[in-house]
């Protein structure tokens, strides 16, 4: 319940909120097993409909013995009014339906009362995670920890729905236990890799899982309840802001708020005009629903740079259309580039920065005030993501042009075309418009690194950032020019962000190393080293590519993958602090002793 922290420790003492809060998980399991559970016999589906009912007196129960136990009553109605709001309103739908007045509200049977029911608990549920957002905050949970928590329990949520509830597949399809906690883990991690097909395994609700998976966590659920915090008027304190600001990667607190919605508007934006876009570009034989989910599907895929496709064989049907390639390439770049970036290009104050603001008379009325220039963050984003992507689409030209399994057989605009699309989506997307298996080592290898490299930091892709790269390359470049400072753009990179690069990067050769050594150990005889180092780093990237041999790999190898792709979601330097033990800074210093290195 959203109530004040003095209040809730009186009321509520211990772990009674954290209970609640699972309590409002599993009441939105009938509505699950009444949709996705399959064909249910009519004793069954009435049980199964009852049982709404039964979680909404509980939640009125709780609501009911909280204030009769509150010390100051007008204080638990007034941190607690979404909750009375909730309660008003559903009773309110009951009586216009059970008296339907002027013959209005008339709906026979259970049906009219059930649906309210449904929406209160996933409303309620939403509450909850609201609450358990400002708890993390108050308790001073590590950003860290509680970011990799939250994916944790995505996955795991996920990973029961689609292997407990028949619904969720097609007619005669089973999945076992690993490949629903491979496709949960990857659609949370926003990978794209698939052990069976998105398209013909799943059903119509199974998909609809795997699309709110991947855009729940390609924006992470702390937005989202930090966001349902904004909505609901409950605004967010000093600690909210705090945990938000380590979430979002951000370095400055003031406007979080400002930037949490300028996200979800920017996500819903370029998601809706993609889907829109998308919508006449499909092959014949759709229905309008069929055409309309499979342009919210891919265009909300594309966005969190998820790379899940529910045709077979991702856009290879699609090469040689402009249309679908170029919304797809726009949505995977812009979802990439982070929405720092994309919010100090739209114009909104943050870093101190109005790029889009002008002034009137502008030489007359502020000669001494310089025109207002894009961060160095941004900059560095902007320029690295050009530079690979031209670079990637070039090389690619240059060693598929000639190959007739790839590109060999497509017109010369063609080629350019697909050239840039597997330099785009190379970058953390996974959507392919040729065949990746077919490519020639040098490609794959080319891949493998630009996958690796990912996206920019506070995107929805992974990889070790294009940022990461740059700082490191300008400090070998320091050094080189004998230099003391890492300098970029006539600024001076501090010394812990050179030294939080480093950790990037070893820490992420360290755990594609691991992996490999465990593939290579496990899949030796079935598969070559180069297929399985690109899986891997399909999988850090958090890309979804592959050269075909995910479904076939055995279970320890799977499990593997699957840690990959967390890890390279939440970030290495994410995991680093949230297994360190922390502890306060020696005020000491051993004497200096110098080492041989190189």
């Amino acid at each position: 319940m959203l109530m004040s922290e003095e209040a809730r420790r009186e009321i509520r003492p211990g772990s009674a909120f954290f209970l609640l809060g699972i309590l409002s998980l599993v009441a939105l399991l009938p509505v699950l097993i009444e949709y996705g559970g399959g064909r249910l016999s009519p004793g069954t589906l009435l049980l199964v409909q009852l049982t709404n009912f039964a979680f909404v007196i509980v939640f009125l129960l709780e609501y009911v013995v909280g204030y009769f136990r509150a010390p100051d009553r007008r204080a638990y109605l007034r941190t607690g009014a979404v909750e009375l709001l909730l309660f008003s309103g559903l009773g309110l739908v009951f009586s216009l339906i059970a008296l339907h007045p002027f013959g209005f509200f008339e709906v026979p049977g259970l049906r009219g009362f059930l649906i309210p029911a449904q929406v209160y608990l996933f409303v309620n549920f939403l509450v909850k995670l609201l609450g358990l957002f400002k708890v993390v905050a108050r308790r001073r949970f590590q950003y860290a920890r509680a970011f990799g928590l939250s994916f944790l329990a995505i996955i795991l949520t996920g990973t029961l729905i689609l292997f407990l509830l028949p619904g969720t597949r097609a007619a005669g399809k089973e999945l076992s236990f690993i490949d629903a906690l491979f496709t949960s883990t990857s659609a949370t991690c926003v990978t794209g890799l698939i052990t069976v097909d998105t398209g013909t395994h799943f059903s119509r609700f199974g998909q609809t899982i795997i699309l709110v998976l991947f855009q729940v966590g390609g924006l992470g659920v702390m937005t989202f309840a930090a966001f349902f915090a904004i909505a609901l008027g409950k605004g967010m304190g000093i600690r909210d802001r705090d945990v938000m600001r380590g979430v979002l990667n951000l370095d400055v607190m003031g406007r979080i708020v400002k930037v949490i919605i300028g996200i979800l508007l920017i996500t819903v934006l370029f998601e809706a005009v993609g889907a829109a876009v998308l919508y006449r570009r499909w092959g014949e034989g759709l229905t309008p629903a069929d055409r309309l989910f499979q342009s919210v599907f891919h265009s909300v895929s594309a966005f969190c740079n998820a790379g899940f496709s529910l045709m077979s064989n991702s856009l290879e049907g699609y090469v040689q259309d402009p249309v679908v390639n170029g919304v797809m390439m726009v949505l995977i770049v812009v979802g990439g580039l982070g929405f720092g970036v994309i919010l100090e290009l739209c114009g909104l104050p943050l870093f101190g920065i109005r790029f889009l603001r002008r002034f009137r008379h502008w030489d007359d009325a502020f000669p001494d005030i310089r025109r207002p220039r894009l961060g160095i963050q941004s900059r560095v984003v902007l320029l690295s993501t050009l530079l690979l992507l031209t670079g990637g689409a070039v090389l690619y030209y240059a060693l598929e042009k000639d190959n007739p399994a790839t590109f060999g057989n497509l017109s010369g605009g063609e080629k350019a075309q697909a050239a840039l699309f597997a330099s785009v989506t190379a970058r953390t997307a996974g959507f392919n418009t040729v065949p990746v298996g077919e490519m020639t080592p040098a490609s794959k290898f080319i891949t493998v690194a630009l996958m690796v490299i990912g996206a920019s930091p506070g995107s929805t892709g992974g990889g070790v950032k294009t940022v990461t790269v740059v700082v490191l390359i300008f400090s070998v470049i320091s050094v080189l020019r004998g230099r003391s400072r890492v300098e970029l753009f006539r600024r001076t990179i501090p010394p812990a962000t050179v030294q939080r690069a480093g950790i990037i990067v070893v820490t992420s050769i360290a755990v594609v190393f691991v992996a490999t050594l465990i593939i290579t150990a496990a899949e030796a005889e079935r598969f070559s080293f180069l297929a399985i180092f690109f899986e891997v780093g399909s999988a850090f990237g958090t890309v979804g590519l592959s050269t075909g041999i995910t479904p076939e790999l055995c279970g320890l190898s799977k499990i593997t993958l699957c840690v990959i792709m967390l890890v390279g979601r939440i970030g290495p330097l994410s995991l680093v602090i949230a297994l360190s033990q922390g502890g306060a800074s020696r005020r000491y210093e051993y004497p200096e002793e110098n080492m041989m290195i190189g």
